[in-house]
């Protein structure tokens, strides 16, 4: 009767080690998706902030000068923008249309302004982000 009693110590025993290293394993995949997840959302985060620099500095040289437009690219750190101003309206009261987009890894933000001059200042009437 005695065997009996150790073949079942032995059994829990293993049963038991075999529930620890099944919960620690779920412990660190779950670390790992967490951190993979961390790393994207700060890319995408990088990548928006990197196109809000770009519309600046397109609402920069639309100060400078009112008659600015085109295509331009800049590097910000490492990341490039496109920075694209398309002015619409009439020569007393021009429009324009700012669109900055981003990429950082494999993220691409764009954002998007429409900027207009009323009696010679620069006023934003819209700002999104499209998708």
């Amino acid at each position: 009767m005695r065997k009996i009693q150790n073949g079942q110590a032995l059994i829990t025993l293993l049963f038991i080690a075999l529930i620890a290293i099944s919960i620690t394993t779920a412990a660190v995949v779950m670390m790992v998706v967490t951190v993979g997840g961390s790393a994207n959302l700060q890319q995408g985060e990088l990548a928006y902030e990197v196109a809000k620099t770009g519309e600046e500095e397109a609402l920069l040289r639309l100060l400078r000068d009112p008659d600015y437009g085109g295509t331009n690219s800049l590097l910000v750190g490492s990341n490039p923008v496109k920075i694209e101003v398309i002015k619409s309206g009439s020569s007393s009261n021009p429009s324009y249309t700012i669109n900055a987009t981003a990429k950082v890894g494999n993220f691409i933000r764009k954002i998007q302004k429409i900027a207009s001059y009323n009696n010679n200042v620069l006023t934003v009437t819209s700002e999104k982000e499209i998708f």
